[in-house]
């Protein structure tokens, strides 16, 4: 009679009070820590490591460990029989161990397969942080992420809270949604009573006329992830840094004038030969190098906490023909004006 080849459904053994899984007796799975000593409860903490060994009797046949966990929970490695298992974040995972044999008995191929429930353990966090502002529009939603101390440290069970549910409201997850132009604290904490606080300001979008502009402002600075730029967001930003810069594209940037969280100006604009217009923020104390180069600006408009114009701040701007300069501005360095007609 030829042999045939049978595969049983697969069995469940759940971890209670022993030190093993098993089946029949044929085949069975032990949890030993590393250092040898026996793991009870199938129970490790994020960054310990367990060893699971395969125990099987002389006639079972391609023993293998067929699924490893979820490697968002723990990481393993295989060493024949045995696999070494490594907590990586909270959560429960299972581990499964097959093997087959031919039954003599009955003449057919079986295969069994021992599933071992495993359950990582975070500790309690000794402390959590929130980023300190966070600018949103009315009816976008932004999620806040908190930081835990240790890193590794549990991230279950945080309550969340708002000061003001008619300016913005915030649930179980962290995902905050802007009901009213205003501002609110969101508060989270954790089940070991440590918190923090996020100032979320509900603003307006602001209406960008350069589509190019708006395009690289939403790539930098929206924080939010709406696809839009609101003004809280602007104002956060206190640099610019190259986004601009040599960019030929851009013809308008009025708009700067919602970005008064910057205080100077340097090289942002520099070689932006064919910006018309712009509005620098009420927040500017100095520009140095700004405009170089800027060969189609027709109108700026320089804001009274302007003190400084530094170096070559406008050299080239040969289209600019006249500027208002306020009284604040006390000086006017080498070359600022330099080729403007």
């Amino acid at each position: 009679m030829k042999h045939r080849l049978h595969f049983f459904l697969t069995l469940v053994i759940m971890i209670m009070s022993g030190v093993q899984a098993s089946y029949g007796g044929w085949l069975s799975v032990e949890i030993r820590d590393v250092s040898g000593a026996h793991n009870v409860s199938g129970s490790i903490g994020v960054g310990e490591t367990i060893r699971l060994i395969g125990i099987y009797s002389s006639d079972w046949k391609w023993p293998e460990w067929t699924y490893t966990g979820d490697p968002e929970i723990v990481s393993s490695r295989k060493d024949g029989t045995e696999l070494y298992v490594t907590g990586k974040s909270e959560g429960a995972t299972t581990i499964r161990f097959t093997a087959s044999r031919l039954n003599t008995s009955t003449n057919i191929y079986e295969s069994h397969t021992i599933t071992v429930n495993i359950t990582v353990w975070a500790p309690d966090p000794t402390s959590i942080s929130l980023p300190e502002t966070q600018g949103i529009a009315k009816g976008a939603t932004v999620t806040l992420t908190p930081t835990f101390t240790p890193v590794y440290a549990s991230k279950k069970n945080l309550t969340w809270t708002t000061s003001d549910s008619s300016i913005a409201i915030v649930n179980s997850s962290g995902e905050v949604t802007g009901v009213n132009l205003g501002t609110a604290t969101i508060t989270v904490t954790t089940k070991n009573n440590h918190s923090a606080t996020c100032l979320v300001t509900v603003a307006p979008n602001i209406q960008f006329a350069d589509a190019t502009v708006k395009s690289l402002c939403i790539a930098n600075w929206d924080t939010s992830g709406d696809g839009e730029l609101n003004t809280a967001e602007a104002t956060a930003v206190k640099d610019l840094g190259f986004v601009f810069r040599s960019n030929k594209e851009i013809t308008s940037f009025n708009e700067l004038q919602f970005f008064t969280g910057l205080e100077d100006i340097g090289g942002e604009f520099y070689d932006c030969s064919g910006l018309t217009s712009i509005i620098i923020p009420n927040s500017v104390t100095r520009i140095e190098v700004a405009f170089y180069d800027c060969s189609s600006l027709t109108s700026v408009t320089i804001p009274n906490s302007l003190t400084e114009i530094g170096p070559y701040a406008f050299e080239n701007c040969n289209s600019l023909t006249s500027i208002i300069i306020p009284d604040s501005v006390t000086i006017i360095d080498t070359g600022a004006f330099q080729n403007c007609i």
